[in-house]
């Protein structure tokens, strides 16, 4: 296969990728503000703006990310590149876990039991500090230090997941339940889409170069982790509310 074709295949696999995660993304918003409009329960209902507004978020900070780091690089240094790697793409931690924050101490008030999850009332006050701390260096430098901050502001992203999955367990709204589920599924897939962006970007000069590495990936990140990340977007506020079919008696 020609290095022109190859480049192209595996462009055309990013650009999938890109349409697939627009399209849900914006569905999605469209669903959580009309679930939104529906719902009485004030927490259930900042629950769907927030799918809302992080759905187009994400599509900005998708579109940009991809533009600037593969499509065309050169605006990497422009507006572009410093909007979506220094702005949008340094706060996607602190975003999710301020989400994760709210939906954890949410779950507490829908458990019966009204337990503490994971000792959340006392383990966000070390948390949320923290990612700050972690992530000023990003903002302010481009170094070692700063890329390992960054990292590691991932990785408590994952412990807030693992407080909404268990949140969701001792939640006694079962549509809330599947809601804090979904939303769990789509951080730890966003971890993973992440971790291998970096570790890709980090030892491939050309994630277009038609490489096993690079085909592997593409298809996993583009055909798979894409779609799903925001389709779980999607299913974290479609939860909210019961809108199966009624069955015919």
């Amino acid at each position: 296969m020609s290095s022109s074709v190859s480049m192209d295949f595996i462009e055309a696999l990013y650009v999938i990728g890109i349409s697939a995660a627009t399209g849900i993304g914006l569905y999605a918003a469209y669903w959580s503000l009309s679930i939104r409009r529906a719902m009485m329960v004030r927490a259930y209902k900042r629950q769907a703006l927030t799918v809302a507004i992080f759905s187009l978020y994400g599509i900005v900070l998708f579109s940009l990310f991809y533009t600037t780091s593969f499509f065309v690089p050169s605006l990497g240094s422009e507006i572009a590149g410093e909007l979506s790697l220094g702005v949008l793409y340094g706060l996607l931690p602190l975003v999710v876990l301020a989400w994760a924050d709210s939906s954890i101490r949410v779950g507490r008030k829908s458990d019966p039991l009204l337990r503490d999850t994971m000792q959340w009332s006392k383990t966000r006050l070390i948390v949320l500090p923290l990612m700050i701390v972690l992530l000023v260096p990003f903002f302010l430098s481009s170094g070692t230090v700063a890329s390992i901050g960054f990292v590691l502001s991932f990785v408590l992203d994952g412990i807030a997941a693992l407080g909404v999955f268990f949140a969701a367990r001792r939640s006694g709204d079962a549509n809330f339940r599947r809601s804090l589920e979904w939303f769990g599924i789509f951080v730890l897939l966003l971890i993973v889409q992440n971790a291998g962006f970096m570790i890709l970007t980090s030892y491939v000069s050309n994630v277009f170069n038609f490489t096993p590495v690079n085909l592997a990936w593409g298809v996993i990140a583009n055909l798979f982790l894409a779609p799903v990340v925001f389709y779980s977007i999607y299913k974290c506020s479609r939860s909210l509310v019961p809108l199966n079919k009624i069955e015919k008696i």
